[in-house]
């Protein structure tokens, strides 16, 4: 029986002869529903080396076994952490406050993975035209005019650049109209966990990148969100 190619984020393998889905990191067995490999991260998310997404994959979701705000959660469960909140009906949640404290906490222990994007150039130079010039093919993408719905996460922010994924990871700068970086938090890019493009957005970019800097926004904690996700 010949073996299902498909490339969605990570290049997925679907063999149908061994019904396994083989991602960047190892395999996935949907059949038993765990990895047949140990989590890359070993004990630091769970004692369990073989479980997915938290035995959860209605909430969470992580194609690359790292961490989203579901794995924060579960980290605090794991660790047995009271709950702070309590809903109106008497039942007990971790706050936003803890959750956000914790994914920083598993952030950290990451260490420093960006090292191996390029660097985000100081100056894009501009045509006359109003065209911005990619640095370096090898490494970038087109930069382009930002995005209107961009700019609630780099406000000000005029022209954008995304590196080439590296390792399934991305860089992200963020220039004025003149063609001059931004550093920093609120306007500056940062690098991503999961380089985004559709399915990566899905499955990687949204939860792993897009929903931990919202809830930071939400918490006016931009600057910690930086402090793991910085300009680089």
């Amino acid at each position: 029986m010949k073996s299902v190619k498909c490339t969605i984020e990570g290049a997925l393998l679907f063999g149908a002869v061994l019904a396994l889905v083989i991602p960047a990191v190892g395999f996935y067995n949907p059949s038993v529903g765990r990895w047949t490999t140990r989590d890359p991260i070993e004990e630091k998310d769970s004692p369990n080396l073989y479980q997915f997404v938290g035995n959860n994959p209605v909430k969470n979701v992580d194609p690359h076994g790292m961490y989203t705000l579901g794995d924060a959660e579960d980290s605090l469960r794991e660790k047995g952490v009271p709950m702070h909140g309590l809903t109106w009906h008497g039942n007990d949640y971790y706050t936003d406050t803890q959750v956000l404290n914790e994914w920083l906490e598993l952030e950290r222990s990451r260490g420093a993975w960006w090292i191996v994007l390029p660097k985000c150039p100081s100056k894009l130079c501009i045509r006359k035209n109003g065209k911005p010039v990619n640095p370096d093919v090898s490494k970038w993408k087109d930069p382009v005019k930002e995005p209107l719905f961009l700019n609630d996460y780099h406000p000000g922010g005029v022209y954008e650049m995304r590196s080439l994924p590296v390792d399934g990871h991305g860089n992200q700068c963020v220039y004025d109209g003149s063609g001059n970086i931004f550093i920093g938090p609120p306007t500056g890019g940062t690098v991503d966990w999961s380089a985004p493009s559709f399915w990566g957005y899905l499955f990687g970019h949204g939860p792993h990148d897009v929903d931990t800097y919202s809830l930071s926004k939400k918490l006016r904690r931009v600057p910690d969100y930086y402090s793991v996700r910085p300009s680089w």
